[in-house]
């Protein structure tokens, strides 16, 4: 709910790719009983967005993948 009010900033694939790293954290959350790996990977969601706001325009979904790997790093809990 709370980035619904950005939505007239974005475009469709935009909104389908955030809904979907809003699953992820809501999974991540599910599976670890804890919201520290979720504020872990939403802080790395939004510094990867910044850098890339700044130093360039980021693809459609690299910020996505990048958080993906971080996940993939986490040990399996």
């Amino acid at each position: 709910c709370e980035g619904s009010v950005h939505l007239e900033q974005v475009t469709g694939e935009q909104v389908a790719l955030l809904a979907a790293f809003g699953a992820g954290l809501a999974y991540l959350r599910s599976r670890t009983d804890s919201v520290f790996p979720g504020m872990l990977v939403h802080g790395l969601f939004n510094t990867v967005a910044l850098v890339a706001a700044v130093w360039g325009a980021p693809q459609p979904g690299s910020i996505l993948r990048a958080c993906v790997g971080l996940l993939s790093a986490l040990p399996q809990l």
